[in-house]
């Protein structure tokens, strides 16, 4: 850590926290830099377009791919913008002294100092996408042999292959060995899946523009990530909106739950399904500024706050601060396409169950531990008639109960208390039978204790 950091007598500390890397011994350190990035004016480069820069690979014999160790460790930091990164720790105020990671133009100027560095081997020999390069290899497999056992196209990478590790090497850099993969063939055979695939892209291509590519030319226009999470999976819309403010849709992309992901609590399925999908679009996202869109305000304040290192969610957050994105609150009625997304099918929710021949004696035990159906029946018909009070005790008994309620749209709710969501009351026997044994023992319910039900009743 003394590496990246030194002692400051700046004006600004901004929140920070740490979790384990995958090795579970070291820890990656984090700084949240979005009050930086909200004051910072943009480098209007950018990382090359992934399409093209992969592309550019394709039928190669050979290649050679490596990542760089520690590659934002590697940057100085200009003394003047130093401050600005301030954190407060046990040994007082500190301040980075390395390019930060999540800051608005950190993916600008090390992909500027990449191609500085790689500049007589690009776009002939290599390419480089940040920490990430690639060598390239002969497009043909020549049949030359150079020396016994060895043909000449890969005596040639070989030798590009040095080149580049000597310039790496007088730049300072260094490359993680578990990460690269060197010499690298591989024979790309055209089977029946690839004839399916590439009948069904002609078809695509020949239909009407149902999504359209980004367009990163205008800042005033960012991507815009609308996210929903159900108890079952995640699904999100990546849009943009065109010249005249009209969206027009970039990707749709979903997400199934697994059985311990289904375990979430409903405030972490909302936070993670923001982390998963913003990893699935990382392509399109990263190095650019956008928007998320979601209706969840819990995924806000557990941004701005996290526990402690070993908590997953500290994870999904440190792998979000790496990009450069704005949460935008919306209404549940304008997320449906995402919400949509997040479900089953109807026919896949479809289902039909044995009834148990002990249901009689599971709803008594529900009826005993549960409000009689005639007390909250009552409470109905206070709500509906206004009775009078006036000198009957058990009227003013049932208008005092029944001021802890509400009616809307015909069901009955119980009032919250401050800053919570008002719950819904199950007013006869057979309806919290029937949600208790779907939540408890139902699809995806997986039969736990009194605490985990209720809890899932609650997210309800």
């Amino acid at each position: 850590m003394s590496e990246i950091l030194e002692l400051s007598n700046g004006s600004y500390a901004n929140r920070w926290f740490c979790f384990k890397k995958k090795d579970g011994v070291n820890l990656r350190f984090i700084q949240d830099v979005r009050p930086a990035n909200a004051v910072t004016v943009r480098n209007a480069g950018d990382p090359p377009k992934v399409d093209a820069f992969s592309e550019d690979f394709s039928g190669r014999q050979i290649y050679t791919a490596f990542d760089l160790l520690l590659g934002y460790n590697q940057i100085p930091l200009s003394e003047e913008s130093r401050d600005i990164f301030g954190i407060l720790t046990p040994y007082g105020l500190l301040r980075m002294d390395r390019l930060p990671m999540g800051w608005s133009n950190s993916v600008q100027i090390f992909q500027r100092l990449m191609y500085k560095i790689f500049m007589r081997y690009i776009p002939d020999k290599m390419g480089i996408f940040l920490d990430d390069g690639c060598i390239k290899g002969s497009t043909t497999e020549e049949s030359e042999i150079f020396i016994p056992g060895v043909r000449k196209f890969v005596h040639d990478h070989v030798k590009d292959v040095i080149s580049v590790l000597h310039t790496m090497r007088e730049a300072g850099l260094t490359v993680s060995g578990k990460k690269c993969h060197f010499g690298v063939s591989r024979e790309f055979i055209w089977g029946e899946g690839q004839n399916i695939a590439f009948h069904k892209l002609k078809e695509l291509l020949n239909g009407g523009k149902v999504i359209l590519p980004p367009d990163y030319s205008d800042p005033k226009r960012p991507l815009i990530l609308t996210v929903d999470a159900s108890s079952v999976g995640a699904g999100e819309v990546l849009q943009q909106c065109d010249s005249g403010g009209n969206r027009y849709v970039i990707r749709y992309e979903s997400y199934t739950f697994n059985e311990r992901e289904r375990r979430y609590a409903h405030i972490k399925r909302e936070l993670y399904s923001v982390k998963i999908m913003v990893k699935k679009l990382r392509i399109y996202l990263y190095g650019v500024k956008f928007n998320i869109e979601t209706e969840a305000k819990s995924v806000l304040r557990m941004l701005n706050k996290v526990d402690l290192p070993s908590d997953v969610a500290a994870r999904w957050v440190a792998y979000l601060q790496m990009f450069d994105f704005e949460m935008v609150h919306i209404k549940g009625t304008d997320n449906l396409p995402a919400d949509s997304l997040s479900r089953f099918s109807t026919e896949e929710m479809c289902e039909v169950y044995t009834i148990s021949g002990n249901m009689g004696k599971e709803r008594g035990a529900v009826s005993n531990l549960s409000k009689s159906e005639k007390e909250v029946a009552d409470i109905r018909r206070v709500l509906e008639e206004f009775l009078p009070s006036g000198r009957n005790e058990k009227n003013r008994e049932l208008i005092g109960k029944s001021s802890n309620y509400f009616i809307r749209d015909g069901l009955l709710y119980r009032r919250p208390s401050v800053g919570h969501m008002p719950m819904r009351v199950l007013e006869n026997c057979d309806s919290r039978y029937r949600v208790l044994h779907e939540v408890h023992g139902g699809f995806g319910g997986g039969h736990k204790g009194r605490e985990s039900t209720l809890a899932k009743l609650k997210d309800r």
